[in-house]
């Protein structure tokens, strides 16, 4: 801001100068004296370098409040970007979390279904082992009758 406030001072100034050639325009150099035309040239002289150096000045200040105006933009879209990024590292951690929940869910059913075949096989070793010892009672008890079972 402080380039800004130069740029306004030194165009004040231009403002002054092109007064003071307009003034020493005004003046007619045959009737006034050597000195008095040789003093008004000097000043018209000053006058431009002084415009010149108004101009270039404003130039610079243009400039500089060009590359603020850059250097805003680009600090605006690293805010946006990293913003924008954020974003996608949420999404991906979401998207973790999903795919850790289906495969917990798929564990889970494969876990139920291996427990269901469990169950199945030691009810029919169970049933195997009933089975047996039956028999073997039955043959302890009377070997006779279990002969003529058929067992």
């Amino acid at each position: 801001m402080a380039g800004l406030g130069r740029v306004k001072e030194i165009s004040g100034l231009g403002l002054r100068v092109r007064g003071l050639i307009r003034a020493a325009n005004g003046l007619s150099v045959s009737s006034q004296s050597h000195s008095q035309s040789s003093s008004a040239l000097e000043m018209e002289t000053e006058a431009e370098k002084r415009m010149k150096r108004t101009q270039v000045l404003e130039c610079k200040g243009e400039r500089q409040a060009n590359d603020i105006k850059i250097a805003d933009g680009k600090k605006k879209s690293s805010e946006i970007l990293e913003s924008e990024a954020a974003m996608m590292d949420q999404v991906k951690r979401v998207r973790g979390v999903e795919a850790e929940a289906n495969f917990a869910k798929a564990e889970e059913s494969a876990m139920a279904k291996h427990i269901k075949s469990l169950i199945q096989v030691s009810k029919r070793i169970c049933c195997f082992l009933w089975g047996l010892s039956i028999r073997t009672l039955l043959q302890s008890i009377n070997p006779f009758l279990y002969l003529q079972l058929g067992m």
